[in-house]
């Protein structure tokens, strides 16, 4: 967390080095050696999601500590979804998650599996990736939410709402215009 303090305004995920030296008192040679160092300190000092997007984001390119604060992102965030047992705690653990990780996918899937909704479903539809599985799931649960959802609709209102819900050309909307 106190790398925070010194990053660039206008660069978030770089270290202002300059800065860093004069408030701390230690040589910007020392500092930007740290940062570069091959050693694999981050696995102690890594507690948070957070400390770890941090460590990852200031890292040099390529080095040591960026792959291992990737390693401890992928790890603490794979924790996170893996535990989600809400649609909310699943989106949130998608998007803390580092990109295409097994993190990310675990999430993915419990948020199409806790969306309960046409509108829930179809926020999540359009980022399962494309011609998987999942997105095939994703689709045939909107397909489901929405047929019932004309199904039980006793008003025009419902009606119309059950319409708008789903997709263009559907047999679900032919369904609920019918």
């Amino acid at each position: 967390n106190y790398l925070k303090k010194y990053l660039k305004p206008r660069h978030k995920n770089m270290i202002d080095i300059k800065k860093m030296s004069k408030e701390t008192g230690i040589s910007a040679s020392e500092i930007e050696q740290a940062l570069n160092s091959k050693l694999n300190f981050t696995e102690h000092i890594v507690s948070t999601i957070e400390e770890a997007r941090t460590i990852n984001g200031t890292s040099p390119k390529n080095s040591e500590a960026e792959r291992s604060s990737l390693k401890q992102w992928s790890a603490l965030a794979l924790k996170q979804a893996q535990l989600a047992n809400t649609i909310e705690k699943a989106k949130s653990a998608y998007q803390i998650s580092p990109i295409n990780s097994e993190a990310q996918q675990v999430a993915l899937e419990k948020w199409v599996e806790f969306a309960n909704t046409p509108e829930e479903i179809g926020a999540v539809y359009g980022i399962c990736p494309i011609n998987s599985k999942l997105e095939q799931f994703a689709l045939e649960k909107q397909i489901n939410l929405t047929l019932r959802l004309i199904e039980n609709a006793n008003t025009l209102e419902e009606g119309i709402f059950a319409c708008k819900a789903s997709s263009k050309n559907s047999l679900a909307r032919k369904k609920a215009i019918i």
